[in-house]
C-alpha cells in the first residue's frame, strides 16, 4: 500500500491514517454535526434536542467518576 508523508516527518499508510483522522473527528463531534446537518431540523425539535443534551451533560457532572474523565481527555486533546 502507499504511504503518505505526514506533517510530523514520518510515513503512514493510509488505512492507518484514516483510522487515526476518524477517531479524532468523532471525538471532536465532527461526525455527529454531520450527520445532524444532513437534514432539515425544526426549530422545536432543535430546542428539544438541546435541552436533553444539556440534561444529559448536567447528569454527567454530578458523576464523581465522570469529572475527572472529561477533564483528563479535554487537557489530552489541547494543541
Amino acid at each position: 500500500m502507499y504511504g503518505v508523508k505526514d506533517d510530523k516527518g514520518g510515513t503512514e499508510n493510509i488505512e492507518r491514517m484514516l483510522r487515526r483522522f476518524k477517531r479524532v473527528a468523532e471525538s471532536a463531534g465532527i461526525l455527529a454535526e454531520v450527520k445532524r446537518r444532513r437534514s432539515y431540523e425544526k426549530p422545536s425539535e432543535k430546542k428539544r434536542r438541546k435541552r436533553k443534551d444539556a440534561i444529559r451533560k448536567a447528569m454527567l457532572d454530578k458523576l464523581p467518576m465522570r469529572k475527572k474523565r472529561r477533564k483528563e481527555r479535554q487537557e489530552s486533546f489541547e494543541y
